[in-house]
């Protein structure tokens, strides 16, 4: 065996040309594969940060406190249960605020996950009530950047937001909350204030474990009975309430699975070319070495020996265009995280770790008997007599095979063009959305008002005040907007809504979208008014309550009827009735693929929530946004100091960011369709290049009889035309069986769109013809007389 590889290493050595275009093939597919596994070990298979992880459950929509408190109480197939939310916090730090991520957890959450602590203790049950000491933990990231990993952090009392917290601990590195980012970690219950006695607030991501050796199954049904309980205990809250129960790891990943795995199996695809791509080149090369291999068999060679010795050749290569590939890999691993949109969780985490390295090894080895085979295996089964009488010429078994290769090569060069295209014509169609309103000159961000300063509604309405009058005094604004969700990349809110003179059975009134703006919102976003009234500066804390509908909330609510002038109010009755006095067009609220729904908007100076704390903001400019950003940031400070502006940026990026997923998932596996195409024109302009090669002496004989050069030429381009064609067809009846698996990722478009098929046949066809034309046009420039002397 060591022979043949010193064998092996001395002949590739001999064929430096031959050796670098397969092992740039081999790369490429390797470090391809790869890369992707890295992305899918890290995002789905590694195991999750969780002590246990197997037995955690998420509750899959939101949870309130006091319903996660019965279900603690009821349940008979959990351990235990708990929650958290996401909570912002501002940390002064002298001249300016610093927005940091967090959460706010109930009693026991950290020690459902199995947290490890860095330093001191973890946030126990004894917070969970109101008036309980603010405690917070720090994350280890947070703790080295603004204490330098100083140990006497514990119990030192720490300023967030306006409220003193007590710091009891130190995450370790390794733990994070599932999906989300926390700097610092806090206890619900004494900053919640009624929202933590409020059934209908479903704020909290809750999650349970399973009691040992109970199925998902008998949870469920367990959770299915306490809802029915709180159905008819609290009708106006928990009406149609359930509690689904997902695992852990596919609530994380549920999302990201399919174009993961799609991405995967396309890389996959890619590889295979590559092999089939090889695999030509090989047989090609074989077609040299007859005469060494007759020589062989002549000194007793048997058939298993050659067979070893071409296959060890194929195992060598593979082996070197393994170790080519993972350089390719740590190069599109760190592309494809920097590519990737934000929100994919653990993805950061992927790398050429052991299991990737593993990978990689067994991919080359798997790799290198695929396309070692085929080649080992006719040069061992040509016979003695045959290698001596013919030389260097192919047999025409071998022609066959190598036509059966390149029409396997195109075929799954047409699957992957065609899945690409359909995601380039949904791009586009989803790109071509009118999100309704105005983008350009645009400037957002997001502002939130914490501490208790804030807690008087009054004092809210007077700090957006002041905020309008200084940014409106600044050169370039034209006009400023101020609502609670920005469309497309806000926090979408949903409220119950009841309305005058029909009545509905508490807990049954409809969701509708709800946004709480300045009177200059409409305006300044450039939303049209059609009919009715915008805000006005009257619409005032005191006032007469007022709202302004979309389109969609009128023909849905109000068809063939007057909306102006109907009354509405929020089911639970706090705020009274409120006066509709306006419709204006609708926007896509929520993402350019999704139709707007029945929306609300009310003036935020009328808000009566005191939990609603946030705001953004957006800054119609004249063109100047750099200047308009910092002016933004001077007013904020001057106003106060410790509230700070996050997210600054072009509304423009904002629908851009809202469509990162679906770009990401174009550009890699349009990226791989472009290798596949490029891999499938060098395959046939290597078969139909070997062909004018094997058949030089037939050209001569055709060109010395008065054949026509042009003649030559159609009858090789044709062969290759010809042969493309059938992969062509193959693909695309391939194509239309599987590109069903898009059908999620795609928008307006069909999985057997007609137009994106004719294309990408197109493409294949003009390619193969592309690559025809080199090998056919040398062949009909050739000398005749040459070419009878060739053998």
């Amino acid at each position: 065996m060591l022979d043949d590889v010193r064998y092996a290493l001395r002949s590739l050595r001999r064929a430096p040309g031959f050796t670098f275009i397969v092992l740039a093939t081999l790369a490429i597919g390797v470090g391809a594969n790869t890369a992707m596994f890295s992305v899918v070990n890290a995002v789905l298979l590694r195991p999750l940060p969780y002590a246990d992880a197997d037995s955690l459950l998420r509750l899959t929509r939101g949870t309130s406190p006091p319903d996660l408190l019965d279900i603690s109480q009821r349940a008979q197939t959990i351990s235990g249960i708990a929650g958290y939310r996401t909570q912002f916090f501002d940390y002064s730090t002298g001249s300016s605020a610093e927005r940091l991520d967090g959460v706010l957890v109930t009693g026991r959450m950290l020690e459902l996950f199995g947290a490890s602590m860095r330093l001191g203790r973890t946030i126990g049950a004894d917070v969970d009530r109101t008036g309980a000491e603010r405690v917070v933990v720090l994350s280890t990231p947070f703790w080295r950047a603004h204490f330098a990993e100083d140990p006497a952090v514990i119990g030192r009392t720490l300023t967030l937001s306006g409220e003193s917290y007590t710091v009891v601990g130190v995450l370790a590195q390794s733990f994070s909350f599932p999906g989300d980012r926390a700097d610092v970690v806090a206890a619900f219950a004494p900053q919640a204030g009624r929202e933590a006695t409020a059934r209908g607030a479903h704020t909290l991501r809750a999650f349970a474990r399973l009691k040992p050796g109970t199925s998902i199954a008998a949870a469920q049904q367990d959770l299915d009975g306490i809802a029915a309980q709180l159905t008819r205990e609290y009708p106006q809250t928990n009406q149609d309430v359930r509690f689904s129960l997902q695992e852990i790891r596919e609530n994380l990943s549920g999302g990201i699975r399919q174009p993961l795995l799609i991405l995967l199996a396309t890389v996959g695809v890619v590889l295979l070319i590559a092999c089939v791509n090889v695999a030509n080149l090989l047989i090609a090369k074989g077609a040299t070495r007859r005469g060494e291999l007759a020589i062989r068999a002549a000194l007793g060679a048997t058939r298993a020996r050659i067979v070893r010795q071409v296959l060890t050749e194929s195992l060598v290569l593979a082996v070197a265009g393994g170790f080519a590939g993972i350089a390719i890999a740590w190069w599109l691993t760190t592309t494809i995280v920097a590519l990737a949109p934000e929100g994919v969780p653990r993805l950061d985490a992927a790398s050429l770790d052991a299991p990737v390295l593993l990978f990689a090894f067994a991919a080359s080895l798997l790799t290198g008997v695929l396309f070692g085979i085929l080649p080992a295996w006719t040069s061992g089964a040509a016979s003695v007599a045959n290698n001596t009488r013919f030389g260097t010429r192919l047999t025409g078994g071998g022609n066959r095979l190598r036509a059966i290769l390149l029409v396997a090569e195109v075929a799954l060069a047409m699957v992957l063009v065609v899945g690409a295209g359909l995601l380039v014509r949904s791009f586009a169609a989803l790109m071509a959305q009118q999100p309704g309103f105005d983008t350009t000159s645009l400037l957002t961000g997001n502002v939130t008002l914490n501490g208790p300063r804030y807690n008087d509604i009054r004092v809210r309405a007077q700090f957006w005040e002041d905020f309008e009058t200084r940014m409106r005094s600044v050169a370039g604004v034209r006009d400023v907007a101020l609502t609670t969700d920005l469309p497309i990349g806000g926090l979408p809110i949903f409220h119950n809504l009841a309305f005058e003179g029909r009545a509905v059975a508490p807990g049954t009134e409809p969701e509708v979208y709800y946004r709480g703006v300045n009177p200059a919102y409409f305006r300044a976003m450039g939303i049209p008014l059609l009919k009715g009234r915008t805000f006005t500066s009257a619409d005032r804390d005191g006032a007469p309550l007022v709202a302004v509908v979309n389109d969609a909330f009128a023909k849905r609510y109000f068809p063939g009827e007057e909306v102006l002038g109907q009354r509405i109010r929020w089911a639970s009755g706090e705020a009274g009735w409120i006066t509709i006095v306006g419709v204006v067009a609708d926007v896509r609220g929520l993402s350019l693929d999704q139709d707007e729904v029945p929306a609300v908007h009310v003036p935020h100076a009328q808000e009566l929530n005191p939990w609603r704390r946030w705001m953004d903001v957006a800054i119609r400019s004249s063109g100047n946004t750099a200047g308009i950003a910092a002016a933004l940031r001077r007013e904020l400070l001057a106003i106060d100091p410790n509230v700070p502006i996050v997210k600054v940026r072009l509304m423009d990026d904002v629908v851009a960011a809202s469509v990162a997923d679906r770009r990401f998932n174009l550009l890699l596996l349009g990226g791989f369709a472009v290798v596949a195409v490029l891999l499938a024109a060098a395959g046939t302009y290597g078969v139909m290049a070997h062909l004018v090669t094997q058949r030089t002496r037939e050209i001569g004989v055709r060109l010395a009889i008065g054949a026509r050069p042009r003649d030559v030429f159609t009858l090789l381009v044709g062969r290759g035309l010809a042969l493309a064609a059938a992969g062509v067809v193959i693909g695309v009846a391939a194509s239309a069986l599987l590109t069903r698996v898009l059908e999620a990722m795609l928008f307006n478009v069909q999985p057997w769109d007609v137009t994106t098929f004719v294309v990408a046949a197109a493409v294949l066809m003009v390619c193969a013809g592309t690559a025809s034309f080199v090998p056919a046009r040398r062949a009909a420039r050739m000398d005749p007389l040459a070419a009878l002397r060739s053998d």
